[in-house]
This record gives C-alpha cells, sequence and structure tokens, in this order.
C-alpha cells in the first residue's frame, strides 16, 4: 500500500493541482474569450442592425403611418357608416318599436288578468249551478226517501224484529 500512498501524494496530486490551476487560469479566461469574440462577430451587429435600423425603420416606416391612417381615415370612416346608422336605427325603428311593444305586451297582460278574472266568477258560478242541479235531481229525492221510506223501515225492524 506505501507504493500507492507515494504514487498519490507524490503524482496525482501534484497532476490533478496542476489541472486545476491550468483550467482556472488559462482555459476558463480563454473560453470567456472565446466566447465574447462570438458574441461579438455573430450576435452583436445582429442586435445593433436590429435595434437601431430596422425597427426604426419598421417602427417609424410602418407602424406610425398604419396609426395615422386608422385614426384619420378608418375610425371617422367606421363611425361614419356603422355607428351613425347603426344609432339611427336605434333611435328611429327600435326603440318606438320597443315601447310600443312593452305597451302591447303590458295591455295583453292587463286583458290576460280581467279574462282569469273571469274566469273565476264563471266557474264559480258554473260549480254552482253544479251543485243545485245535483242537490236537486240526487240530493233532495235520496234525503227524502231516507227519511219517509228507509228510517222507518229501519225503526221497525230495530223495534219489532231485534
Amino acid at each position: 500500500m506505501v507504493p500507492f500512498g507515494w504514487l498519490y501524494g507524490l503524482v496525482l496530486t501534484p497532476l490533478g493541482h496542476a489541472i486545476s490551476w491550468v483550467y482556472r487560469v488559462v482555459l476558463t479566461p480563454m473560453g470567456r474569450g472565446v466566447g465574447w469574440l462570438l458574441w461579438a462577430v455573430f450576435v452583436w451587429p445582429w442586435v445593433t442592425l436590429w435595434r437601431y435600423v430596422a425597427a426604426p425603420v419598421l417602427r417609424y416606416g410602418l407602424v406610425v403611418p398604419a396609426v395615422w391612417l386608422y385614426r384619420h381615415l378608418l375610425a371617422p370612416l367606421a363611425v361614419l357608416l356603422l355607428v351613425v346608422p347603426a344609432v339611427w336605427l336605434h333611435r328611429t325603428v327600435l326603440a318606438p318599436l320597443g315601447r310600443a311593444a312593452l305597451v302591447v305586451l303590458r295591455e295583453i297582460g292587463a286583458a290576460l288578468g280581467h279574462a282569469w278574472r273571469i274566469g273565476g266568477f264563471v266557474s264559480r258560478a258554473v260549480g254552482r249551478g253544479l251543485k243545485w242541479l245535483v242537490w236537486n235531481l240526487a240530493g233532495r229525492p235520496l234525503r227524502w226517501a231516507y227519511a219517509t221510506l228507509l228510517a222507518p223501515v229501519g225503526h221497525w225492524v230495530r223495534d219489532a224484529v231485534l
């Protein structure tokens, strides 16, 4: 085991420290420099071109005229062609029709209420008439038959037979 300990302590540990030093002192700054160089060569020109050339051209060449066109031509034209006729239609046609429809519906509701009350009076009168008719056609004769025929026969059976 002693030779492996010497190998580790005298060869492998200094070699690891040397590799670590080369990585830290040489490779990392070189990688950062290469990354910065690649950024400067490939990315930064495109960012600069977009920021200072393409975006202002698009913004002031397309967006600003489009906004101006919308504000000064399309929006007033839409108001003139769509909103003004719609407001006129609503004020002169739809609102009076709606008010008239509400009046008609209110009158129909009142007429239905009167018809409901009249139907109640009629059904109550028909019910009273049916009650009177049933009483005079069936109730009165049955009451007379019970009082004059069945009750005396029942009393005779009770007194004489039982």
